[in-house]
């Protein structure tokens, strides 16, 4: 039998990290010699707990703070199934009956990190797709948020009693309630380090019952602290992290939106006000948590929305090309390759892919597929992408969401940059499986070149207007009929893309999806510039209510602001219903506020005034607001 340190030598030869794995095992003989004995008498697990310290710190340390953890991984390395969410609920039952003692969101963070130890072992060994890891990785946060649902709602009710809706024959039944989960989660695809997108809707207006300690309240409050208190289980920070880092931001109206909304509100606002990179992203939503009928009920109503029948080609692809070049915008770094949002990466696959949907989904439900990978292949199988596009596409998404997945691992971080650092780089490299950082590196330039090279035939080159892309074998005379119906349809909308070439993506996006018509005066274009580089928030304003851009100050008039609480409730007294009220009173309110700012960047006014009126316009705000409720 082979001794101590030469076994150990001989497991951590070949790891891609052998010096932590071997820091790793002298800390744990070090600090749990029982621990580590067991261990070592255990060839096959000793080579798992080995490889998952070298290919991540993160889950080393984990197994430090919880040795008794390496006796579960035990038990659990044998099955290499994917775990439904029932399943993962059921263990996650077990976990809190032996955790009592913990508070609900530490318990959750440690649940999340035992877990992941279990299925990142099952991702380096290769022993399952990367479709099978990033669903189960979902599955877990699935069952994490019908758990802390469980709880929310257990103490709600005794706080409030159960909530209540009348239905159509005037009796009370239990209103309803689902966590909708948008992105990556929503398409089963979630990774590692990823924040979850979540947005909460309810069946209907009404009461609670009142048999609590704090008597009733009506279900709008009922299900907004639900929401609240689901997101402080899940989201709050502790001194081992949260479970996930929880993104409301994509709800309707934002983050100036209600936490939590009506079935009816949410199927209103997807089908009037939403915008074309909204409706995108109900591509990839679903129930994570509550009650699925609920969330089926809406995505039926709005799901002629989201898959237009009427939608042209080119107009879905510019709405689309449009969205990916904000995101560009706001958030391309220069330090290294970005797997996500670099040229070739992650994103174009899933924007590709979602472009296309958008442009045929409305005429062929056979493509209205949520989970990338998959809608991939039915574009394929449509003669929208050939063959050979879909195996360089389907290669290059499985290879960078593997990199993906070793870049966040490694310290658990939200990371996806590939390391410059020539050291990290080849230690990457190495849990990538390739000898060195040439091979490694090449492989890279490989896939990233062949979905730029894909991305541009579907979209065009960068300011090109999108091309039509027609189904592969499509006879050539058929083309070129549908491209010249096409043109003729569409040359008072290129021209007006032209007029509108140097204004931020977000603005020509909103204005594209809009009805709105006008020519811009070099004045207007002066303001929107001048916005975008001092006060690029203003801009998200005009893109999210492009009407606004007509409303824009005319600079040679002096500034007046005149009686804001006057003007405030005026353009609200013809609205009878709460609603519109609050929608017209936010209208003026954003108008008033960008009249200020619009004179402040342009010096028209002192920043002393500037705040005056800041000051006086939310002052009357709030009376407005008191006013009309």
């Amino acid at each position: 039998m082979l001794k101590s340190v030469e076994k150990l030598e001989l497991l951590i030869k070949d790891l891609p990290d052998a010096e932590g794995a071997r820091r790793f095992y002298e800390q744990l003989a070090e600090k749990f010699p029982v621990d580590a004995r067991r261990l070592e008498k255990n060839h096959g697990l000793l080579s798992d707990v080995l490889t998952l310290a070298a290919f991540s710190p993160l889950l080393a340390a984990t197994l430090l703070q919880n040795p008794p953890y390496i006796q579960w991984l035990n038990r659990q390395r044998i099955s290499a199934k994917v775990r439904a969410k029932d399943e993962i609920l059921e263990s996650l039952a077990r976990f809190a009956l032996t955790s009592s003692q913990l508070e609900p969101n530490v318990l959750l963070a440690r649940f999340r990190r035992r877990e992941l130890l279990r299925i990142y072992l099952q991702d380096i060994r290769n022993l399952d797709t990367i479709a099978e890891i990033t669903e189960e990785i979902s599955n877990l946060a699935d069952a994490i948020l019908e758990y802390a649902l469980r709880l929310a709602r257990q103490e709600l009710d005794n706080r409030y009693g159960a909530p209540l809706e009348i239905d159509k024959k005037g009796r009370a039944r239990p209103a309803k309630f689902c966590i909708t989960a948008l992105g990556k989660l929503g398409s089963k695809e979630l990774n590692y380090a990823s924040d979850i997108d979540l947005l909460f809707l309810y069946s209907a207006d009404g009461a609670t019952s009142g048999h609590g300690a704090r008597g009733a309240v009506t279900n709008r409050e009922y299900f907004v602290k639900l929401s609240e208190y689901i997101v402080k289980l899940v989201g709050a920070q502790t001194g081992e992290g949260a479970a996930y880092r929880v993104d409301l931001r994509l709800r309707p109206h934002g983050r100036v939106g209600a936490l939590a909304i009506t079935l009816a509100e949410a199927v209103n606002y997807y089908k009037t006000a939403a915008r074309a990179w909204e409706r995108q992203i109900l591509i990839r939503s679903r129930s994570s948590a509550g009650d699925a009928g609920l969330f089926r009920e809406f995505f039926a109503a709005v799901e002629d929305s989201v898959f237009s029948r009427i939608e042209t080609v080119e107009n879905a692809l510019q709405n689309v090309r449009l969205s990916k070049e904000k995101i560009n915008f706001e958030k391309m770094s220069d330090k290294g390759f970005d797997v996500k949002i670099g040229r070739g990466g992650i994103r174009e696959i899933e924007f590709l892919a979602q472009a296309l949907q958008l442009a045929y989904g409305g005429r062929d439900e056979w493509l209205r597929a949520s989970h990338t990978l998959i809608s991939l292949s039915r574009l394929a199988d449509r003669k929208l992408l050939s063959e050979t596009e879909l195996t360089e596409l389907s290669e290059a998404y499985t290879f960078l969401r593997r990199l993906e997945h070793r870049l966040q691992m490694e310290n658990g971080l939200q990371t996806h940059l590939v390391p410059e650092n020539i050291e990290k780089r080849n230690l990457t490299a190495r849990r990538m499986s390739f000898e060195n950082t040439v091979k490694f590196d090449a492989r890279l330039k490989k896939h990233a070149a062949d979905v730029t090279r894909i991305y541009t035939r579907v979209f065009g080159a960068s300011g090109d207007a999108p091309k039509l892309v027609l189904p592969f074998g499509a006879a050539q005379k058929d083309s070129a009929e549908f491209e010249l119906s096409e043109n003729k349809k569409t040359r008072p909308e290129r021209r007006r893309h032209g007029q509108m070439r140097g204004l931020p993506p977000q603005i020509v996006a909103s204005l594209e999806k809009s009805e709105i018509k006008m020519d811009f005066s070099r004045a207007q274009l002066q303001i929107i510039t001048k916005l975008a580089e001092i006060a690029p928030h203003f801009v998200e304003t005009l893109s999210a209510n492009p009407a606004l851009i007509k409303d824009l100050p005319n600079l040679e008039n002096e500034f007046s602001a005149g009686n804001y609480c006057e003007r405030l409730l005026a353009a609200v007294k013809g609205e009878t219903d709460f609603s519109a009220r609050l929608a017209a009173l936010r209208k003026i309110w954003s108008r008033f506020l960008l009249e200020i700012v619009v004179f402040d960047v342009e010096e028209k006014i002192t920043l002393g005034n500037s705040k005056k009126l800041q000051n006086n316009l939310a002052e009357a705000s709030i009376e407005a607001a008191i006013l009309i409720t």
